[in-house]
């Protein structure tokens, strides 16, 4: 299962460097990279990452201007990059999965990759769970149909229990 990851930064070498770190991750697939946050609401509606490195302050909408505009109950795990530590507060009451400073270090990156990775595992279990749910309650609400035959039950030779013929 591959963590389907974009980068949103304004400064290239920014958004090179995390490509860069990503690289060495063997289960991260790079599936876009922006430099701004109009571009960014359209790739995360249009690519539908698991995972979104994005940039606090950009040009034309901020990082948190594009959460808003995605929604935060759609908004996918978030990692942010920023040069500056007081936005951090923000970013975790925006439920942000990590927050990283620039530059960024490498050990840390591959730190909040785990965190994400986890992360997603849970999504999955979740999502299947949901699914197990709707099926056992589909059936369990599904009655039998008027034309199906009705079952004859006797007596079992072994003793008193009915045995469905």
């Amino acid at each position: 299962m591959k963590l389907r990851t974009l980068i949103v930064d304004d400064e290239p070498l920014a958004r090179e460097g995390v490509a860069l770190a990503l690289a060495k991750e063997r289960d991260v697939e790079i599936v876009g990279s922006c430099g701004d946050g109009p571009s960014a609401v359209r790739a995360i509606r249009e690519l539908e990452p698991d995972l979104v490195f994005l940039d606090v302050k950009m040009p034309g909408l901020d990082g948190f201007g594009v959460i808003g505009e995605i929604g935060a109950e759609k908004m996918p795990p978030v990692i942010f990059l920023t040069a500056y530590e007081q936005h951090a507060l923000r970013a975790f009451r925006v439920d942000a999965l990590d927050y990283l400073l620039k530059p960024i270090d490498a050990e840390e990156l591959r730190k909040s990759v785990e965190r994400a990775r986890r992360r997603h595992a849970q999504d999955e279990i979740g999502a299947w769970r949901g699914k197990l749910r709707a099926l056992v309650d589909r059936f369990a609400h599904e009655r039998p149909a008027a034309d199906a035959p009705e079952r004859n039950l006797r007596p079992s030779a072994f003793g008193r229990r009915p045995v469905l013929c």
